[in-house]
């Protein structure tokens, strides 16, 4: 099925490439940012590859899976994390002691709680809380600088005040909404953090 956007401006039929929407009217232009393929949630895959490395006799397999599908996921399935780690631990424990096998050890890094994801993408790749807000305050675009420091500054109050619970929680009935509405608010912010940090930005 073909995506079609019309433009509110002038009403043409937008045009895509490489997920840049752009309009042939009025010459506006709006990024596709979703990292999830359009899928039935039972065959949403988080992870897009797979890391191994042998060390003598032991054998490391890494799987990181993608912050921010993590983060897209938690505007819908709450549990979609839970059940990833769930079974990544089942997997670990049937090599586990295994004779014939050389020792595994599986390495992920999985969270339902959006401060904790965020937390983790900035320390996995080596900056700080400081190199953020200095990336920020160098926005040329006054709305944009608001916006991300809006965003950055309510991120570093409730990475103290913890209002998510658990790196991966269970309790979805006091969580699940909350942790929606947070990630739906911020997400193109969320989003342009995620471009600077693993350089992905195309501009």
């Amino acid at each position: 099925m073909t995506l079609t956007l019309r433009c509110e401006n002038c009403w043409k039929i937008l045009h895509e490439r490489n997920r840049i929407y752009s309009c042939p009217g009025c010459g506006k232009e709006y990024q596709k940012v979703t990292q999830i393929d359009n899928r039935k949630v039972n065959y949403i895959c988080l992870c897009d590859e797979l890391h191994l490395e042998r060390n003598g006799d032991k054998v490391r397999i890494a799987v990181p899976f993608t912050p921010m599908k993590q983060l897209e996921i938690l505007m819908d399935d709450y549990t979609a994390i839970l059940r990833s780690a769930d079974d990544l631990c089942k997997v670990q424990e049937l090599v586990q002691d295994q004779s014939l096998l050389p020792e595994m050890e599986i390495e992920f890094y999985v969270s339902n709680n959006p401060i904790m994801l965020i937390q983790h993408m900035i320390e996995e790749t080596g900056h700080t809380d400081e190199d953020v807000e200095n990336w920020i305050g160098k926005q040329r675009i006054k709305k944009r600088r608001e916006n991300l420091n809006e965003f950055f500054q309510d991120y570093l109050q409730k990475k103290k005040d913890n209002p998510f619970g658990n790196q991966t929680e269970k309790n979805g009935l006091k969580y699940r909404t909350e942790v929606s509405q947070y990630v739906k608010k911020y997400y193109g912010e969320i989003y342009s953090l995620y471009e600077m940090l693993y350089d992905k930005r195309t501009e």
